[in-house]
């Protein structure tokens, strides 16, 4: 399947040797697997959509969907005037809540990955500003 370079580019391949300790077999193996992953996720079609489209996460099918059920436990904020991304650990109830969603699973799941490659491309978009 086809790779955007903003997945498979230099920015990511860093981020996973640096996660990995600078162990350079174990951090490419990583790497081909979230490859992998994304292929059998179809998360590069859904990359390119949100950018063809330039869609936002109201936009977004699935995640409108799921949104009333989670809109109270933000899980990331970037702020970019500050270039920060700010990790929101849900609380003890996060699991409950997202059952109680009202969302067949599949569109839940879907949600979550709208939601998450949406983000993972605002991460994209402040490592290539700040070369971080």
């Amino acid at each position: 399947a086809h790779q955007p370079k903003s997945v498979y580019g230099s920015i990511n391949l860093l981020r996973f040797l640096r996660h990995y300790k600078g162990f350079v077999n174990e951090a490419v193996l990583g790497f081909m697997e979230m490859l992998a992953k994304r292929g059998e996720l179809k998360l590069n079609e859904l990359r390119q959509e949100i950018v063809t489209k330039d869609l936002c996460l109201a936009r977004l099918k699935n995640y409108r969907e799921i949104a009333r059920g989670i809109k109270n436990t933000p899980l990331l904020t970037i702020d970019l005037s500050k270039h920060n991304i700010i990790a929101v650990i849900p609380g003890p109830n996060f699991g409950s809540r997202l059952k109680k969603v009202g969302q067949p699973r599949e569109t839940l799941f879907k949600g979550l990955c709208e939601l998450f490659e949406y983000y993972s491309l605002l991460v994209d978009e402040l490592s290539r500003r700040h070369e971080v």
